[in-house]
């Protein structure tokens, strides 16, 4: 993506936050290639996303409803991630899946968000 003098390079995700399942898929527009990340009683990709995602490798994620809730779940796995070391990935699963469905109903009463834009 360009803007103005400077090419940006841009993320496009979406993330599935179910009980037993988290799940992120990210688009990658220049390699125009798919990397998705899961954290289940399956696999626990949790420490290859938090890698993934702080490399520094896009300058933007984009998502659908990434400030009201993609960007929300994400900071709070990022702020919380060292903490679940020695948990089995369905229970990380459980966890986010709680945090985003209280960023849910917290929407119906106007609540504001835990993390700001910047």
């Amino acid at each position: 993506m360009r803007l103005g003098e400077r090419d940006y390079k841009v993320a496009i995700y979406d993330i599935e936050t179910l009980k037993p399942m988290f799940d992120i898929g990210v688009y990658n527009p220049d390699t125009k290639g798919w990397v998705e990340f899961e954290i289940s009683r399956r696999k626990n990709d949790m420490y290859k996303l938090m890698k993934y995602y702080t490399s520094g490798e896009f300058d933007f994620w984009v998502s659908f409803n990434g400030l009201g809730f993609d960007h929300q779940v994400l900071q709070y796995i990022l702020d919380n991630h060292q903490e679940w070391f020695d948990l089995k990935g369905e229970e990380i699963a459980i966890l986010i899946s709680k945090f985003a469905s209280s960023i849910i109903e917290n929407q119906q009463y106007e609540i504001p968000l835990p993390y700001k834009e910047y």
